[in-house]
């Protein structure tokens, strides 16, 4: 009896090691994309129509081949008059948003667009903290624009970059933030954008080749494209137009 099960503790050693090593390795090639990332931005302060884009990684696109593939850079292909201002930055959390973002300087934009928190739920911040940050950024918010809408993430836990059995804690994550952004989107009379799913309806898992960027955790072009089709739903169901 000892023997099988020093067969399985071992055996289990061994597939967890292998899961942290190949977590390792998405990692080393997520600081990779980071450092390659551009955000997309077209500056023309005379245009009628002004977008304002703020957020983390997934705000200046990384993991998408081009700028042009990203979020932003689907606004700008689909609205080729605009004025778009992207302050994104890989690595925020919201409350980098709401000690840079000063929204005197950004007046009578047609839509504030938020990425942000998926760092707060990779990075544990506290609940606490999250909920108070987010509800003074979504007020600063309304000061550039009527049209606040602010998203965070698909279900992070089900992205491949994660070992297996370690997943669920962050699917745990998402779903605890994505309670608390509906409820301070409601009151801030903001749109939430709810790209959460299981993981039997998460599309991204119907080919992650083609939808996860090469680290497993960002989404790749035709993943933005599934977060920018969302958007676009989201604004046409609460009467924003363009």
């Amino acid at each position: 009896m000892k023997t099988v099960i020093s067969i399985f503790l071992f055996a289990g050693i061994i597939f967890a090691a292998g899961e942290f090593f190949r977590s390792w390795l998405f990692f080393q090639k997520s600081r990779e994309l980071v450092k390659k990332s551009v955000s997309f931005e077209r500056i023309d302060p005379s245009a009628e129509l002004k977008i304002l884009i703020l957020g983390d990684s997934t705000a200046v696109g990384t993991g998408a081949m081009s700028p042009s593939d990203s979020v932003a850079g689907r606004f700008g292909r689909d609205f080729p008059d605009a004025h778009i201002v992207n302050l994104g930055k890989n690595g925020n959390r919201v409350k980098n948003l709401v000690e840079e973002f000063n929204p005197e300087d950004y007046q009578n934009f047609k839509l504030v667009l938020i990425q942000v928190g998926g760092n707060d739920i990779l990075r544990f911040t506290l609940f606490s903290q999250l909920e108070k940050d987010l509800d003074i950024l979504l007020k600063k918010s309304k000061h550039a624009s009527n049209n606040v809408v602010v998203l965070h993430s698909g279900n992070i836990g089900l992205a491949p970059f994660f070992p297996r059995f370690l997943g669920w804690i962050w699917s745990y994550r998402t779903r605890q933030v994505r309670d608390l952004y509906v409820r301070l989107a409601k009151e801030n009379n903001s749109v939430y954008v709810d790209l959460y799913t299981e993981k039997k309806d998460d599309p991204f898992l119907r080919d992650v080749k083609r939808f996860y960027a090469q680290d497993f955790l960002h989404a790749s072009g035709d993943g933005y494209q599934i977060w920018y089709n969302k958007i676009r739903e989201s604004l046409v169901m609460n009467n924003i137009n363009f």
